[in-house]
């Protein structure tokens, strides 16, 4: 992306370094992270592309609101219960309705 006409480095992000560092091809869910351009939460699933060499050529990456999730379950009528989407990570990735936990922490 863009920022102000100069290009943005995002090689500092975990979604990105994890596939410079691995030489293996998996998909990466991301904790959710606060993007710098856009000002909000998401989550970034991404998989690492490759020259007909074989060596690194970048990421690609989809990101996707959290918001998604958490509407869908204020949606479910669970009565006075919570629903938490949390990865094997251990980081929550959505939760509904409000109150803990918070999204990003384990």
């Amino acid at each position: 992306g863009h920022a102000g006409g100069r290009g943005l480095d995002l090689s500092d992000r975990e979604h990105i370094r994890i596939h410079r560092e691995r030489k293996d091809d998996f998909l990466y869910i991301s904790r959710p992270v606060f993007g710098r351009v856009s000002g909000r939460w998401s989550i970034q699933l991404t998989r690492k592309l490759f020259k007909p060499d074989g060596l690194f050529a970048g990421v690609l990456v989809v990101s996707l609101d959290p918001d998604y999730f958490n509407n869908f379950y204020k949606s479910v009528d669970i009565g006075r219960g919570s629903i938490t989407l949390v990865g094997l990570d251990g980081i929550v990735r959505a939760h509904a309705p409000g109150g803990k936990p918070v999204l990003g922490q384990t």
